[in-house]
């Protein structure tokens, strides 16, 4: 607030072209906003994937997928197992075939198991009981350059 000439208050716009202090304020605290915007997508946004990557794909360094280890990823907002087993790196969908819902690996068992309607399939994604009318779904997957890319378009056959 301030006061004119004539002693009366006002909320501080002038209108002889000077700035009043709230709006130099606004100004500064909405430029401080802008910049902090535009430095936390900078910070946030995803990192590149390594020139080998396809559109679509997820990287994971091959070194930190040792033997026997399962890892989840996310491609394209669904739930994908990445194995790296004896016969190589495979990877499969962990959505149900029945209704969609997540599986989960039970270790103890080598067994996927769907919480919805109990449906079971082995360590392969192949159905074992339960109502799945499919195994699980596999996942493209390829190793270049020490990097295990998932997802993306399925590799060309030649």
């Amino acid at each position: 607030m301030r006061r004119d000439s004539g002693g009366d208050v006002s909320d501080g716009d002038v209108s002889d072209g000077d700035v009043s202090r709230r709006a130099w304020l606004e100004a500064v605290c909405g430029l401080v906003g802008w910049v902090g915007l535009q430095a936390s997508e900078i910070a946030c946004a995803p990192k590149s994937p390594p020139d080998k990557a396809r559109s679509g794909e997820v990287a994971i360094p091959l070194e930190s997928l040792a033997e026997d280890r399962r890892v989840m990823v996310l491609v394209a907002g669904n739930p994908v197992e990445v194995h790296r087993g004896p016969e190589g790196v495979v990877a499969r969908s962990l959505r149900c075939t029945h209704w969609g819902c997540v599986v989960r690996w039970k270790p103890q068992e080598r067994v996927y198991l769907c919480p919805c309607h109990e449906g079971r399939y082995d360590e392969n994604g192949a159905v074992l009981e339960g109502p799945p009318p499919a195994p699980l779904r596999a996942v493209p997957v390829r190793v270049a350059g020490g990097v295990v890319l998932v997802g993306g378009a399925p590799p060309a056959r030649n």
